[in-house]
């Protein structure tokens, strides 16, 4: 049976799937990649957790259109 979801849907998915995982600053700081503790490190691994969040956002969108349609 063929998937309806496209290589970049299932990437899309994946990425939605991780992030939704991440559930305290320890987990954020490790998946941003930081290097330390202080509170500059972790605000900018928010930061960058927010950026990854807000793109994802925007990718599942244009799957839904494509899917239902409009795309």
């Amino acid at each position: 049976m063929n998937s309806i979801l496209s290589d970049r849907d299932r990437d899309t998915l994946e990425r939605a799937a991780g992030l939704q995982a991440l559930r305290t600053a320890d987990q954020v700081r490790q998946w941003a990649g930081a290097a330390s503790y202080d509170i500059a490190s972790t605000l900018a691994a928010y930061v960058e957790c927010l950026g990854a969040c807000q793109a994802l956002l925007g990718d599942l969108a244009a799957a839904v259109k494509r899917l239902g349609g409009e795309g």
